[in-house]
């Protein structure tokens, strides 16, 4: 995100190599971070109560990109005033 936020400004013309070179390394995040959050989830749940760890994991993902959100849009009221130039 940093690179399409700084770099891309900077030099337009390569915006469509700069957007698929940060989609991959997103992509490759994503799919590193599904595989932590599985072996992660399964080492917590000691039990049996792997369904359990598991909702529960996902029901605070949720609030926090809740939270996260409103906090972003208040941001963004925030700094309204302000226009970027590309």
């Amino acid at each position: 995100m940093g690179i399409e936020i700084y770099v891309l400004p900077k030099y337009p013309f390569f915006s469509t190599q700069l957007l698929c070179a940060t989609t991959v390394i997103k992509s490759i995040v994503g799919v590193a971070g599904g595989a932590t959050r599985a072996a992660l989830t399964q080492h917590h749940a000691i039990r049996g109560n792997l369904a359990d760890v598991a909702s529960k994991d996902s029901s605070q993902e949720t609030f926090v990109n809740l939270i996260a959100s409103f906090i972003g849009l208040y941001m963004l009221t925030l700094i309204k005033s302000q226009r970027l130039v590309f």
